[in-house]
């Protein structure tokens, strides 16, 4: 008797979702810990289970975030930076993800995605000030987002009221074609 194949496509899927389960049980496994030792009164105890609940949270960001990161084109490299969720409680807390994307001549630049964090409010109100901008540089519309040019070696946008995108480092014309590949709207459902 034949045994029944599994596409490539369903492995793949159900690989992820068995990763995603084991993940987000590493969170609510040191929640659970954290709430009994908190409940016998071991606070040491409790702190950890917190740290290590807050810590497999921050890798689960991480990984949503740079699922939406752009692949390299062809011939550049991409290299990661996965630790910045975990440090962002320095800057008020919320989620990031930073990329160097470098080309076949060796030119470089940095994409930063910063989500729920504080910085965004006054990002926010500099987006809605329209002189603001124009003295800025201008926006420039890429992959469906309207990008803020702060300079020839930088570009900026706001998604969903939540998200910065931040590009800097090479000439515009350079980071372009990386941005462009954003889906922004994927991008807008980060975390929900």
């Amino acid at each position: 008797m034949a045994r029944p194949r599994l596409s490539a496509a369903a492995l793949v899927a159900a690989t992820l979702s068995c990763a995603a389960t084991a993940r987000a049980d590493a969170v609510s496994d040191a929640l659970d810990a954290a709430q009994a030792a908190y409940a016998a009164g071991d606070l040491t105890a409790t702190s950890h289970g917190i740290a290590e609940a807050s810590a497999a949270l921050s890798a689960l960001q991480s990984a949503e975030l740079l699922a939406l990161l752009p692949p390299a084109p062809d011939g550049w490299t991409r290299t990661e930076n996965t630790d910045m969720t975990a440090s962002m409680i320095v800057v008020g807390g919320g989620s990031g993800i930073e990329a160097t994307y470098t080309t076949p001549e060796g030119v470089t630049f940095t994409l930063v995605i910063l989500a729920d964090n504080p910085m965004v409010t006054s990002v926010k109100e500099m987006f809605a000030n329209e002189m603001l901008v124009t003295m800025m540089g201008g926006a420039k519309p890429i992959g469906g987002a309207s990008y803020l040019a702060q300079d020839e070696r930088s570009l900026m946008t706001l998604v969903d009221d939540r998200l910065i995108v931040q590009a800097s480092g090479a000439p515009v014309a350079v980071m372009e074609p990386v941005l462009a590949r954003i889906d922004h709207a994927a991008l807008a459902a980060y975390g929900k």
